[in-house]
């Protein structure tokens, strides 16, 4: 249900938040701190670079999808649901371009490759613990898996309320439809998410 899934999205999103704007302010105390480097690597990039690097990007704003999923469980959707789809699409933006400036500017070399040449898959770990030491980056990991956590509950959320809607305009079978009693959630569409997500992990 959507009170239960933001009982802990909630917190868990305000002290990513908070842990990702205490990294970059503490990136600018970083010896070797260069604002200098990102802009010469922007420029230096050829534009088909930068259109991976934008295709990689894009997929975080994908979330949008799922406030427009739970659109009908929103109280005053034509008022709230653009003003937080657009409140979303603004404190993204701003994190992910912050965030990858000072990441850049703070971190010198090619910090973003293992010593085998692989792209490493923790950079906000090393990020951390550039700025605020091994601890810190360990705790900032940490919180990285709570948020993944949460944003695959939102995943099952928004997903199950494509089946439920489906379901109500008779276009897939009216089991779909079913509400529980007890939590009011459409049920079936919800395992039948979870099934499906658990299964593709599994295939991974």
């Amino acid at each position: 249900g959507v009170k239960k899934v933001k009982a802990i999205q909630t917190p868990v999103v305000i002290i990513t938040v908070f842990l990702l704007l205490f990294i970059c302010a503490a990136a600018f105390f970083v010896d070797g701190f260069d604002a200098s480097r990102p802009i010469k690597g922007a420029t230096n990039a050829d534009v088909w670079e930068l259109a991976e690097a934008a295709a990689f990007v894009f997929v975080a704003y994908a979330g949008v999808t799922k406030v427009a999923a739970i659109g009908g469980e929103v109280k005053n959707p034509e008022k709230n649901l653009p003003a937080g789809i657009m409140l979303s699409l603004l404190i993204a933006t701003v994190l992910y371009s912050a965030i990858a400036f000072l990441m850049m500017a703070a971190i010198p070399g090619e910090w973003w490759l293992d010593s085998s040449g692989n792209i490493v898959e923790n950079p906000i770990y090393i990020f951390a613990e550039e700025v605020a030491g091994t601890k810190f980056g360990i705790f900032a990991a940490i919180v990285s898996v709570l948020t993944m956590i949460s944003m695959a509950l939102a995943g099952i959320l928004a997903a199950s309320r494509f089946l439920f809607a489906m379901s109500r305009d008779n276009l897939l079978p009216q089991a779909l439809e079913d509400v529980n009693a007890r939590f009011e959630t459409p049920h079936f569409p919800i395992l039948i998410t979870g099934v499906a997500m658990g299964l593709a992990n599994n295939e991974n």
